[in-house]
């Protein structure tokens, strides 16, 4: 087998063959098991499951804080995850500092026979992780692991080392492009997250004429619950001229405005169920529960959604949606639910619900600032989108 796609390794030079080696024969495994317990007073750089998803960040511990034994690491090492493979919680460690250790969930290995880097992604591809996968044993699928022995048992393939450096530079540059842009979308989410906290706690002003007005939300919202008609696969229908049929799955993973359906119901179902309009709000009462958004559409409403409409033009549609999602109101459903976990919203509680808003001109003005910043996070969102979906298509057609 030849992949797709392959870097030359020098001007004027053939491809040399490839060769297909276990990893048995182009790694080691760091087995050196260290009971900290004995060492509580030292400070140690631990890599766990934890660190790796809290950013790839290994975790300063005393010696006293670990309750099991850890595996010793030092230097260059790649960590692959024994537990769950399919995701792919793979570190490739660079000058670990001295008093390095791992969890005994990785298994740490010393490339030997081929480039650290190279074996990285080679060890990442979806293939390689699909054919671990079936090799791992465990009670259930989510408590599956990958013994040593059998990880040392799979094969890569192996160019020479010019080529693995290639490989390797240029999906290494291909991450820090990704890397780049994730930062840039986790700075935007905290600047809007930030931005929204100090608006609707009042901290910062955009020119308002005065206080803030308060009122109960029933006095200047109409609250509805959806309604279902039952049995429903009995009113679904293909009929252009059908009812859309709003459901959860309809909203956006980003944004908050609903612009299409995958579904329509019949007319006759019509007495059973909710109509909105165009510009109404719906609120998700349950699953992603008090989630505001603006439908772009008519349809009709399940109960799982709440209908809000802005009867008497009291705000500006695009300020509200940000309000009804601010932390200030989701403190109050909270508080208004009484036990502090909030897995159902009704009518009821909703409606007890304290809003503060501006004048409609300051409305307008917040929601355009704020509408400006998640514009800036969709087009970034879109962009790592890209190019995670260009390394993979990479990553398909340089390993085999």
């Amino acid at each position: 087998m030849r992949p797709k796609l392959r870097f030359a390794p020098g001007q004027g030079l053939n491809y040399p063959a490839y060769t297909f080696k276990t990893l048995a024969d182009v790694c080691e495994i760091r087995r050196e098991i260290v009971d900290l317990s004995n060492l509580s007073d030292v400070q140690f750089a631990e890599y766990s499951m934890p660190a790796f998803d809290s950013g790839k960040k290994p975790k300063v511990i005393f010696g006293s804080e670990a309750k099991s034994g850890r595996i010793s690491i030092c230097g260059d090492v790649l960590l692959f995850n024994k537990l769950n493979v399919r995701k792919k919680r793979i570190w490739n460690v660079r000058n670990s500092p001295d008093n390095s250790v791992c969890s005994a969930e990785f298994i740490p290995v010393i490339a030997t026979g081929v480039l650290q880097d190279y074996m990285y992604y080679a060890v990442s591809t979806d293939k390689f992780t699909k054919t671990v996968e079936e090799c791992s044993s465990g009670t259930s699928n989510s408590q599956k692991r990958i013994t040593p022995s059998i990880f040392l048992e799979q094969k890569i393939a192996c160019p020479c080392s010019q080529e693995q450096q290639k490989i390797a530079s240029f999906f290494t540059a291909l991450d820090e492009k990704i890397s780049i842009k994730n930062a840039t979308l986790k700075s935007f989410t905290a600047l809007k997250a930030d931005t929204m906290s100090r608006i609707f706690s009042q901290r910062l002003s955009l020119g308002t004429n005065g206080p803030w007005k308060v009122s109960l939300l029933k006095d200047v919202l109409d609250v509805e619950r959806g309604g279902s008609p039952r049995p429903i696969d009995k009113f679904l229908t293909s009929d252009p001229d059908g009812l859309n049929w709003i459901k959860i799955g309809d909203a956006p993973i980003d944004g908050n405005r609903i612009t299409s359906v995958k579904e329509k119901i019949l007319r006759s179902g019509l007495s059973k169920t909710r109509f909105v309009r165009k510009g109404d709000l719906i609120l998700s009462n349950s699953m992603s529960f008090g989630r505001p958004y603006i439908l772009d559409v008519d349809g009709c409403i399940h109960d799982g959604w709440l209908s809000i409409k802005n009867s008497k033009n009291v705000f500006d549609v695009d300020f509200l949606v940000y309000l009804l999602a601010s932390q200030e109101v989701k403190r109050q459903y909270r508080s208004l639910a009484g036990a502090g976990v909030v897995t159902n919203l009704n009518k009821d509680l909703v409606n007890k619900v304290i809003l503060s808003y501006p004048t409609l001109r300051e409305q307008k003005n917040i929601a355009n600032i704020l509408n400006s910043i998640d514009e800036k996070i969709v087009i970034i969102k879109k962009q790592v989108a890209t190019l995670e979906k260009l390394k993979e298509g990479f990553m398909q057609q340089m390993f085999v």
